[in-house]
């Protein structure tokens, strides 16, 4: 048995693994609980399509017996501007006089709890002094509403007035108490508005061709909080039930939006179970140990099953942006569980048993690894609690990767050295054909790779202003390359960084000479410079024109700050764990290319090589 020393270093009491080690079986049961959880949590998400984001709106309409613009601006419109100034969350107001009536607009900011700003109307409308006979009509309503399904009635029997009054007497009324449902629109009514005696059917005087016949028909408009593919499976409940009823009356589906919530939801899912078959396969021929393979392929369903339990604490949907938070760090969150594999497999074979590996193999590597972990925490992170519209849709992002990286850098440090410990074996010197080629060396007894980058970077240092003139030149192709390319020819960007970083993979794998070392370098260099900005670019088309160069630059600043805080971290791994750490790297951001382009183009294989070659486009940017 191997016992810690009484006086133990910094960098030794701050190792979690070593806790871990000592404690095997409270650590497995620990991350038992979190993955069981973490099913249960996956379960109760809900699809969508983007985050629900509220463009809370109130209309103030109010009405005074006076007869001049003037009169009623002085005697209602002012005192009604002074009485809602103070109201919390808001952040514009318009108002509009007419001869014995004032109409104002309150825009509240993005996210604020609609039914709660309204109710804070009413009670300042309340302690306020208006004229006598002064009445008011609070209505609010979200700017980002919209009808979850509709519906088209027709009959061969009853005659559009009895139809519209069978409706609005026996259809709609059912549909309007389900819950969820803030109102239902129907169309194609050609009674008078004031027949109306239910307020929660919105009918106006309309008419409605349907397949070139006159028509009714009716929309379903959800409230904020509710989900549409549960609204729109209770409304085709409902319906099934109402034709047994009225088989004199023909329900036509004539427009849903869980089709393509389904569709676009299950092609990143997808795209997603892709990410982790990937990862595996690109994780084996570096490893080359399938144990030490399994240990790190275990990081990712168990950092996405922890990562769920985030997301359904913080209220969040499995949705666009959530779906590809979770893809883009799959090549992430095993980096820190194949360095620590990695390492301790080194020792390993350096003759040491398996527990002093782990303990060794973690008190090296520990707190290089926490940093560069929380170095992507301090990138994306702050994206989270970005203002205004922009940052309501990247919230779910920001705390989604924050999450999955930090749960992983957890499995890395405590659930990933106990299972070394169990697993891992050294190898057997009977059996030469399982070994591992060694790295090659020099006649110095260096590793090669080492020597090629130490050779490079005495040239870089002698040659300061063409690296200089190289990176600022490099940055100049990025800026261009992002807004430059329209979303047409970004898929072409893309598989390049994919063919460039694929490449510097092989050549760091195989090579021997500085000359290829400098290439590999390169090309890698190259499809870094050319995947970021494409990154920034496809984040940014997803935000209106004129948020887009606020968000490409944000995006931006924000890779280039990890990238920069990250170089020396991972030059410090490569050092203590030798190159072949890199190529895990090298082969995450091959991945992070292809999957990008996979997600960002089609449902289907073909239209994916078309987004690839240029002769597509991106499906889910804004216009």
């Amino acid at each position: 048995m191997v016992r810690f020393p009484r006086k133990s270093s910094l960098r030794q009491r701050l190792n979690l693994s070593r806790w871990a080690i000592a404690h095997p079986w409270l650590t497995v049961g620990f991350w038992i609980a979190v993955t069981v959880a973490g099913l249960l949590a996956l379960s109760s998400l809900k699809y969508a399509l983007f985050p629900d984001v509220t463009f809370p709106v109130v209309v103030v309409q109010s009405q005074t017996p006076t007869e001049t613009a003037t009169a009623t601006e002085s005697e209602l419109t002012l005192p009604l501007e002074a009485a809602l100034a103070d109201v919390d969350d808001l952040q514009q107001y318009r108002s509009t006089t007419y001869p014995g009536r004032a109409i104002a607009n309150l825009e509240f900011e993005v996210g604020t709890n609609l039914p709660a700003a309204a109710a804070a109307v009413r009670a300042e409308l309340d302690k306020a002094d208006f004229p006598p006979e002064t009445s008011f009509e609070v209505i609010p309503f979200n700017l980002n509403e919209s009808a979850s399904v509709s519906y088209a009635l027709e009959s061969e029997t009853l005659e559009l007035e009895e139809l519209t009054q069978l409706a609005k007497t026996e259809i709609i009324p059912p549909i309007t108490e389900l819950d969820g449902v803030l109102r239902v629109n129907f169309l194609g009514d050609s009674t008078p508005p004031q027949d109306i005696e239910n307020n929660e059917i919105d009918s106006q005087q309309t008419l409605i061709r349907f397949n070139g016949n006159n028509a009714l028909a009716f929309q379903v408009v959800k409230e904020s909080d509710a989900n549409t593919l549960d609204i729109v499976a209770a409304v085709e409940e409902t319906v099934e039930e109402l034709r047994s009823q009225f088989a004199q009356i023909t329900f036509t589906l004539a427009e849903t939006q869980a089709n393509f919530i389904r569709e676009a939801t299950q092609a990143t899912i997808d795209a997603l179970i892709l990410a982790i078959i990937l990862a595996v396969l690109v994780i084996y021929p570096f490893l080359r140990n399938f144990r030490a393979t399994i240990i790190t392929a275990l990081a990712i369903p168990i950092s996405l099953l922890g990562t769920c339990i985030v997301m359904a604490i913080a209220g969040f949907n499995l949705e666009t942006i959530t779906l590809l938070a979770l893809a883009l760090v799959i090549g992430i969150i095993v980096d820190d569980a194949i360095v620590d594999v990695e390492n301790i497999s080194r020792h390993i074979e350096a003759g040491q048993s398996p527990r002093e590996a782990a303990i060794n193999g973690t008190d090296e590597i520990g707190l290089t690894v926490s940093a560069s972990t929380l170095t992507i925490v301090a990138v994306f992170l702050p994206v989270a609690f970005m203002g205004g519209t922009i940052g309501q849709f990247f919230k779910p992002f920001g705390l989604t990767v924050s999450a999955a990286v930090l749960i992983s850098l957890l499995v890395a440090r405590t659930l990933s050295p106990v299972l070394a410990v169990w697993w891992l074996r050294p190898r057997r010197n009977s059996h030469p054909e399982t070994s591992r080629p060694p790295i090659p060396v020099d006649a110095d007894n260096e590793l090669i790779p080492n020597r090629n980058y130490r050779n490079l970077l005495r040239w870089s240092l002698h040659h300061r202003g063409m690296i200089v003139a190289i990176a600022i030149a490099s940055f100049a192709v990025r800026l261009v390359a992002g807004p430059g390319s329209d979303r047409y020819g970004r898929g072409i960007f893309i598989t390049i960084s994919v063919a460039l970083y694929t490449t510097s993979m092989l050549l760091l794998w195989r090579t021997q000479t500085d000359a290829m070392f400098l290439i590999a370098g390169v090309f890698q260099g190259a499809g870094s410079g050319t995947l970021i900005p494409m990154i920034a670019a496809l984040m940014a088309d997803r935000s209106h024109a004129k948020e887009r160069g606020r968000t490409f630059g944000v995006c931006m600043t924000g890779f280039d700050l990890g990238i920069a805080m990250a170089g020396p971290l991972l030059g410090a791994i490569a050092d203590t764990t030798g190159i072949t750490a890199l190529f895990g790297l090298c082969g995450s951001m091959t991945f992070l290319g292809l999957l990008i382009f996979l997600m960002f183009s089609s449902k289907d294989v073909r239209h994916s090589l078309r987004f690839a070659t240029g002769r597509g486009r991106d499906l889910y940017a804004v216009e």
